[in-house]
């Protein structure tokens, strides 16, 4: 098996990199001990991780959860990272909805990073 390293394998990996980033900073501006973050990493994070089609393929999962599931962004990163990397081409729909999702959370950052300032 032959990985490639494209720039398909690039910008995939960026845009996940940008939409969790900005996740992380919202999050972060969000919680007030460390207490209240472990619960986020508990009940948003660990499930996103095994449900997003990470670890377990989603064509094995019910109709109605692959519907659902279809909201994560680590979904559509996971798809479009492992389509790269093998040589395709990943579907253009995941590429904007990371982006979509990536600007969306990084204006909400920018928002609660202003708040917490004041």
């Amino acid at each position: 098996m032959v990985l490639s390293y494209n720039l398909f394998f690039w910008l995939a990996v960026t845009l996940n990199a940008f939409v969790f980033a900005s996740l992380a900073v919202c999050l972060a501006m969000l919680v007030k001990s460390h207490a209240d973050q472990a619960l986020l990493t508990n009940f948003f994070i660990t499930p996103m991780a095994f449900l997003g089609g990470t670890f377990f393929p989603l064509d094995r999962m019910p109709d109605w959860a692959q519907t659902i599931l279809q909201i994560l962004p680590l979904t559509h990163a996971a798809r479009a990272i492992r389509a790269s990397a093998f040589g395709n081409v990943p579907s253009l729909f995941s590429c904007l909805l990371l982006a979509l999702i990536g600007g969306m959370l990084f204006i909400l950052a920018f928002y609660c990073v202003n708040q917490a300032k004041t």
